[in-house]
């Protein structure tokens, strides 16, 4: 039986930095990274730095669960990142990935610790949510 499942991201970008220059002043690596200077697949340059935190797939009906894993793991390094945010030369994304199985979606609230806490990262909030099944012909 397939299970709903949610996962977690948090991500630093900049237009303006190297990887390089975010690992330095920042301090970290992250779970993924990528230099504006990358070349894509399609031949075009990546366009912007970022470095990336994230929780795997769990099955799961609160999303509650997810992101406060993710949070308490960024927690240690948040005065870095405020520091460089000052500069306006870093923006802040958290994402939440949701994969619905058979309607069984799960509870998606944002406790008031967790806005706070974007809020002190500037960071904008994102969701994506995939149904599934999903079926064309209908």
């Amino acid at each position: 039986m397939e299970l709903t499942q949610v996962k977690s991201e948090f991500i630093i970008t900049s237009n303006e930095l190297s990887l390089k220059q975010m690992i330095d002043t920042l301090g970290f690596t992250g779970d993924y990274s990528g230099d504006k200077n990358d070349v894509l697949k399609n031949g075009q340059l990546r366009g912007e730095s970022f470095i990336e935190f994230c929780t795997e797939y769990e099955d799961s009906l609160d999303i509650h669960e997810q992101y406060s894993k993710l949070v308490a793991r960024v927690e240690g390094i948040k005065k870095n990142i405020i520091s460089l945010l000052e500069t306006g030369k870093i923006c802040c994304r958290f994402c939440i990935v949701i994969k619905i199985e058979k309607g069984n979606t799960p509870a998606m609230y944002l406790n008031s610790e967790f806005i706070n806490w974007l809020h002190e990262l500037q960071a904008e909030l994102e969701f994506d949510t995939y149904a599934n099944p999903y079926n064309l012909e209908e």
